[in-house]
């Protein structure tokens, strides 16, 4: 997680932290953008690996290429890259393994999709599970029908106002629509 990478990037040194809870395949980064906007010319930055920086290979290309236009560089501990001392090789292997983390994630994604197809044709259900079945549902609304408010019904079933409307909304339209 976010603590581990941390400790890591500590232990190498590094001066100023700047992190993101939004996932790095996201373009526009909060943290990322400060680290960018407070670079001054001969800053290092240091990361653990090529995944953090970002998940696409033409996000990845465009974030090293604004480091470089600073007069900085990166070293990407893991892959033991560095464009401090660019050799030439340095951006064939930024290149070669950008590609390898954007296609690994597009495979992580077809799994993840396909994963979720099989369990939806299983008749799984995703998400929470509900907090009321369908005897309970009946008893909210018997004391709705009974003039009890949705605080009430909330309090005695152990739920949100929000969960009982929710549970209610079928039976609220159908009196509605019965009354008009």
């Amino acid at each position: 997680g976010e603590q581990t990478q941390i400790a890591f990037l500590q232990a190498q040194g590094v001066e100023k932290i700047y992190t993101d809870t939004a996932s790095g395949k996201k373009r526009n980064r909060t943290g990322l953008e400060e680290m960018l906007r407070n670079l001054r010319p001969g800053d290092e930055i240091i990361t653990k690996s090529i995944d953090r920086i970002a998940r696409s290979l033409r996000d990845l290309l465009d974030i090293i290429e604004k480091i470089r236009e600073r007069g900085c560089f990166i070293t990407i501990v893991e892959q033991n890259i560095s464009t401090k001392n660019d050799n030439g090789i340095t951006e064939l292997l930024i290149g070669i393994l950008g590609s390898i983390a954007s296609w690994e994630i597009s495979m992580q994604r077809k799994r993840c999709d396909a994963g979720i197809a099989r369990r939806k044709a299983e008749g799984k259900t995703f998400g929470r599970p509900r907090k009321t079945n369908a005897s309970q549902d009946q008893l909210l609304l018997d004391g709705w029908r009974a003039g009890k408010s949705w605080s009430e019904l909330a309090e005695s079933f152990g739920i949100s106002k929000q969960s009982v409307y929710r549970r209610l909304q079928p039976y609220i339209r159908e009196h509605r629509a019965a009354a008009a």
